[in-house]
């Protein structure tokens, strides 16, 4: 059977369900139940990174109650590897090897459908979030346009929520020498009620608070997820993981005292040069040495994204996040089962939140608590798409 004829099938993320049910538990049970239903997304040819909800199904402000259906759905146009999405991935489903084989006059050789001028898209990433929650690239098989729909019963806390999708993209010049990374971000801002007839609050700025974020790089063995870069069978992957507590509570500060709190993140992830080689599927990595390098994005709530290693962003009253998103080089999951180091971009999540204020005079923060249908959803899905 030909490699990139198996279906690659993307699931819901279900590590995070242990301590997202936690918080909640720790900041009360004002929560409501709403379905959020992912609608097949739509792949629009953009020559770059590119990723924007369709604010046709939901928009900012928006607000939902018990019982209420959120549906959204999301265009994008980045160069994701994926041997089953032929019609709806940039290069195809494996745009390293459109890159790769492109010949002297920049044309991609022996794929159809390769006329491209000046091929530079190397590979990408993009993932979805909820809150704190971690949603990966959705249970969509990209391919499936027409179906796939997916339904989802979740218990939300009273107050706004974020959900947001971020992409990052390794890109060349023309003459393959010289990489840089380009991004890309879109996000909405709902609200849960209890009541259909219950105003939304205004987020208020926390004017004297800010988050400082400090990123550090260590070795494998320092992360809890460890693995080894001995071998690429080992799965060497972007990982990151917080150092500070996950949920912090600190008091409103004043203009006389203003208050800075820091937040620590580790992480590992190849950090050299891009090189590969033709194996005997397509592109590979030459060695461990050249997977290539690494990129994060990180932000607060709704700001625009950041890739400093050290930076100070501003806080609001209530519930905040500090999102992580580290993109890197990996093997391709599936390259590895049949002996090959095919190149491909990884993502890691990590999420931190701060709550700014008392309890009681700002309201409930908000979370996610996933019902047992969740569980029940990405175990069916997993059945169907392995007929």
């Amino acid at each position: 059977m030909n490699k990139k004829g198996l279906i690659f099938m993307f699931l819901f993320v279900v590590s995070t369900v242990s301590a997202v049910a936690l918080t909640n538990a720790e900041q009360g049970d004002n929560k409501v139940e709403i379905t959020i239903d992912y609608v097949p997304s739509a792949y629009v040819p953009s020559d770059g990174v590119y990723v924007e909800f369709d604010t046709r199904f939901i928009g900012d402000n928006d607000v939902f109650t018990t019982d209420d259906i959120l549906h959204f759905a999301f265009f994008y146009d980045v160069a994701v590897v994926s041997w089953a999405s032929f019609l709806y991935t940039t290069g195809n489903g494996w745009q390293p090897d459109e890159w790769f084989y492109a010949d002297e006059n920049n044309v991609t050789a022996g794929y159809t459908g390769s006329d491209l001028y000046n091929v530079t898209r190397y590979a990408g990433m993009f993932n979805l979030m909820l809150d704190d929650y971690d949603l990966g690239m959705s249970n969509f098989y990209l391919d499936e346009d027409g179906g796939n729909y997916q339904e989802i019963r979740l218990n939300l806390d009273v107050g706004w929520h974020y959900l947001t999708i971020v992409a990052a993209e390794i890109v060349s010049d023309a003459n393959h020498t010289e990489f840089n990374w380009e991004y890309a971000k879109d996000q909405v801002v709902f609200y849960v009620a209890e009541s259909r007839t219950d105003v939304p609050p205004l987020i208020e700025d926390a004017l004297y608070n800010t988050v400082e974020l400090v990123a550090t790089e260590v070795d494998s063995e320092d992360l809890g997820q460890y693995y080894s870069w001995d071998s690429w069978l080992d799965s060497p992957r972007p990982v990151a993981e917080a150092q500070t507590p996950v949920y912090q509570t600190i008091p409103v500060a004043i203009e006389a005292t203003p208050v800075v709190t820091e937040v620590n993140l580790i992480f590992n992830a190849s950090d050299n040069p891009w090189d590969c080689v033709s194996g005997v599927y397509g592109s590979v990595y030459v060695d461990l040495d050249t997977m290539g390098e690494y990129t994060y994005m990180w932000y607060v709530n709704d700001a625009d994204w950041n890739n400093m290693t050290t930076t100070t962003a501003p806080l609001k009253k209530g519930q905040n996040f500090i999102f992580f998103n580290l993109f890197g080089a990996k093997v391709d999951d599936y390259a590895q089962a049949y002996g090959e180091a095919a190149p491909s971009i990884g993502h890691d999540l990590a999420v931190l939140r701060i709550f700014v204020g008392e309890v009681a005079s700002t309201g409930l923060g908000f979370g996610i608590l996933i019902s047992v249908s969740m569980l029940g959803l990405v175990s069916y899905a997993f059945l169907r798409k392995r007929k």
